[in-house]
């Protein structure tokens, strides 16, 4: 191919000068017919590349890349790996030393091989400071938890100007759940958006009318008003209108969420994304010139004050207690001490646990289950009843697994070896005393009267009252000094023996 100096020369001498082909083949050097193609064809040269670049870094990774490739293509578009994602994969797992626009020019490319899209189109946006606003949404992604692969719903806020964000995961989109992500998100921020923006969502909206007029939930209103801030309401299908957010649950998901992570519980889940997102203000966003905490810093103070006592994120409820002492909640049992069987009460459903309560105390607490039909017993609840009923210990479901400390499966073996008949009542008065004190306390008695050989429950009680009871102070020395009188008077001590004289 011919430079395009070359080119020029040609067709100035060809056109302007009107020379033959013969003649300016023997002016230039060039064979007459690379003057004849260049001078019939008028085009610049152009170069085309017979073998495609070499990738001397990439080339040893390239079948990884392939790999994650393939396997994204079963996978939801929202679980897909980036090029950004695939990069430090490699970086961090495999040892990749090259640069990062090699793999992304290389993952481009395949992916326009492979027909996987590219994405959407966006338009910038101008937010200011002094607005402070908000944009809120919903987003799905899978993790690990437990040793479980599950759905997991990420409630995000992202603030406008500045672009922080904070993202909390719960089991499912319930109205609870919302409230609750919403006051993490504004303690993580430190005060409150004067005006976040919602999609049309059933927590929120009841009704949708006319324009952005909308009927809004009664639980919801009275949640913001003790926060103060304005809701605006997205038009019908029309998601664009708050895209940082969307993106924003595009980039939680990407670089969080891919491949899927593992934690024992929401709670170190949650713990890990508070965590994140405290470190994304020391990033700085692309088209931007600082770090996103510099900005946050100049909207942070447009922020509203957080209220001095924080409304409870739950549901409640009026439930009453059956004859089993259990309440039920979206098809799952709860159970509360027997005293309160068949009685009226209060259930507050909040994200991760229920709370029962009367009028004035809360009598139980449980760990919020979300699967169907399942009983959630607290043994510590039933336990008064055994004394009307000592053999429901060997078959009320209550007791089912019921894993006490080891001495108390071995007091118990020790009572009924040495009556079978009354041992098990006997054991069941040990368990009585759990109503007025604590699993330590009783277990430390029974380790006592198991030194001492002592297997009954009257001897278990006594130990624990006098682990109860006050030790005696030693008795102070009187100063004598201040009663001279009394220094020098005697008292004899009385003769006993005259006691034995009446026997």
């Amino acid at each position: 191919m011919i430079s395009v100096g070359v080119y020029e020369v040609l067709q100035r001498k060809h056109q302007i000068e009107g020379k033959p082909i013969k003649r300016i083949a023997r002016e230039t050097g060039l064979s007459r017919n690379t003057v004849r193609k260049y001078v019939r064809d008028p085009k610049l040269p152009a170069y085309n590349r017979a073998a495609p670049y070499a990738r001397p870094t990439l080339g040893d990774f390239t079948e990884i890349v392939e790999q994650i490739l393939a396997d994204d293509r079963d996978l939801p578009r929202k679980r897909r790996h980036t090029a950004k994602r695939i990069f430090e994969r490699l970086r961090d797992e495999r040892g990749y030393g090259g640069g990062e626009s090699t793999v992304r020019n290389y993952v481009a490319a395949r992916k326009r091989e492979l027909g996987m899209g590219a994405p959407a189109a966006t338009f910038p946006l101008d937010h200011q400071p002094h607005e402070a606003a908000a944009q809120m949404d919903w987003g799905e992604r899978i993790a690990e938890i437990a040793g479980a692969e599950t759905t997991v719903h990420l409630c995000c806020v992202r603030l406008n100007y500045s672009g922080h964000f904070f993202v909390q995961a719960f089991p499912a989109e319930r109205q609870e759940m919302m409230f609750e992500g919403h006051r993490r998100a504004f303690e993580f921020f430190g005060g409150v958006p004067p005006r976040v923006t919602y999609d049309n969502l059933s927590s929120a909206v009841k009704k949708v009318l006319k324009g952005r007029n909308r009927v809004e939930q009664t639980e919801f209103a009275a949640f913001r008003a003790q926060y103060l801030f304005e809701p605006d309401f997205c038009n019908r299908a029309a998601p664009w209108e708050k895209g940082g957010v969307e993106n924003m649950v595009g980039y939680v998901g990407r670089n969080f969420f891919v491949p899927a992570p593992r934690f024992d519980s929401f709670e170190d889940l949650n713990a890990h994304l508070a965590d994140w997102c405290a470190e994304n203000a020391l990033r700085t966003a692309s088209r931007r010139d600082r770090p996103v905490g510099e900005y946050f810093a100049e909207e942070s103070p447009h922020l509203l004050s957080l209220p001095q006592y924080p409304p409870e994120c739950c549901k409640t409820y009026g439930v009453k207690a059956s004859h089993e002492s259990v309440v039920s909640h979206e098809t799952n049992r709860y159970s509360v001490p027997v005293a309160y069987a068949n009685r009226r009460l209060t259930l507050k459903a909040f994200a991760f646990e229920i709370v029962i309560s009367t009028a004035d105390r809360v009598i139980a607490r449980h760990r919020r289950s979300f699967e169907r039909y399942e009983y959630a017993l607290d043994p510590f609840h039933y336990v008064p009843a055994l004394e009307r009923k000592p053999g429901a210990l060997l078959y009320a479901k209550p007791f089912k697994n019921w894993k006490l400390p080891e001495i108390f499966g071995a007091f118990q073996a020790a009572l009924l070896d040495r009556d079978p008949l009354t041992g098990g009542k006997e054991y069941v008065k040990v368990l009585l005393l759990l109503g007025n004190h604590a699993v330590g306390d009783l277990e430390a008695a029974l380790n006592e009267a198991w030194r001492c050989r002592a297997f009954n429950a009257d001897a278990v009680a006594c130990l624990l009252a006098r682990r109860a009871a006050p030790q005696k102070a030693e008795a102070a020395t009187i100063d004598m000094s201040r009663f001279p009188n009394l220094a020098d008077m005697r008292v004899t001590a009385p003769d006993c023996n005259k006691y034995d004289q009446l026997i």
